[in-house]
């Protein structure tokens, strides 16, 4: 089970591709294929003016200048394998030239919140 972000990362990596959290910095981003991933629309489960928990939601982008059938299908196996269900999207970057193919997952962890 994927239990913390660098876990995540870690999974991630297993495509064979570099990548980092949010963004890379101006002008160090490698030659393309790569990828990012955040945080994307988290929510909590709240009963009794308490927070249960929290589920955390993430989007995955993985940039390439052209749409590689074989590397999507091994990134869907490996996030699948990992993550289990996902929603997946794809778009292409006019002024970037390049294609993003997107997964959104939630890992198969929660955090609780001790309220005290």
């Amino acid at each position: 089970m994927v239990s913390s972000r660098e876990e995540i990362y870690k999974v991630l990596r297993s495509t064979g591709l570099k990548g980092t959290y949010m963004c890379w910095q101006e002008g160090h981003a490698p030659q393309l294929p790569w990828f990012v991933y955040r945080l994307s629309n988290p929510t909590s489960v709240n009963a009794d003016n308490i927070v249960w928990t929290d589920i955390e939601q993430f989007r995955a982008e993985f940039y390439m200048k052209y749409i590689d059938l074989e590397l999507i299908s091994k990134i869907k196996d490996i996030i699948t394998d990992n993550f289990g269900a996902y929603s997946y999207d794809e778009t292409y970057l006019s002024q970037e030239k390049c294609f993003v193919v997107s997964f959104t997952f939630t890992p198969n962890f929660r955090k609780e919140i001790n309220n005290g």
